[in-house]
């Protein structure tokens, strides 16, 4: 009935209304969500090499960088290659994160048990009437099934776009059928 971990599987249930049971459940595909954007991935391994280049053109390309005592620019190099290698590990969290979450689909909702990166876990319920509006976009290979955008705003007042629901979901057709199972009980089940 289940694909979940053991660990993810008790979470869930955990989480079960009285009366309620699982219909369907999966997770995303593993790394199918990590290389969506490689902008930080590519971003940090420029940082990571220019940084050994800077380091290396400020030491004369000798062991003194490591050998030679400690110069002003230590500090900065050191800052600016763990800089790029958290950026390059970016792809590795997204996966490790992807590994705890879990989407699933109950006889009364739909719930989207988001896995982060520091081991905390997000959960997003959606009712039968807040997935009428579920799309499966194309992009991606069409292993989505948004069910809202939510809208962010960063620092310099750029509004961003984030699709909320199961993403990169491996059998993406057996989960919208139980989606739209979900759905079309609940309005059969209106006076």
């Amino acid at each position: 009935m289940h694909s979940l971990p053991d660990t993810l599987f008790i979470e869930v249930n955990n989480a079960l209304l009285p009366g309620e049971r699982i219909v369907w459940a999966g997770q995303p595909i593993p790394g199918g969500l990590a290389w969506r954007n490689p902008g930080l991935f590519l971003t940090g391994i420029s940082c990571i090499a220019f940084t050994l280049a800077w380091l290396g053109f400020a030491c004369g390309f000798s062991l003194n960088i490591f050998f030679g005592g400690f110069h002003w620019y230590h500090p900065f190099g050191a800052l600016f290659l763990l800089i790029g290698i958290a950026q390059a590990t970016v792809p590795y969290q997204i996966t490790r994160a992807a590994m705890q979450t879990a989407y699933v689909v109950t006889n009364r909702r739909a719930i989207v048990f988001e896995g982060r990166y520091w081991g905390a876990t997000i959960v997003r319920s959606y009712l039968p009437n807040q997935l009428t509006q579920m799309r499966r976009p194309t992009i991606h290979g069409g292993t989505d099934l948004v069910f809202e955008i939510e809208k962010e705003t960063d620092i310099d007042n750029v509004t961003f776009s984030i699709p909320r629901g199961f993403l990169a979901v491996d059998d993406v057709t057996t989960a919208e059928t139980m989606v739209r199972q979900l759905c079309n009980s609940a309005t059969a089940a209106k006076p």
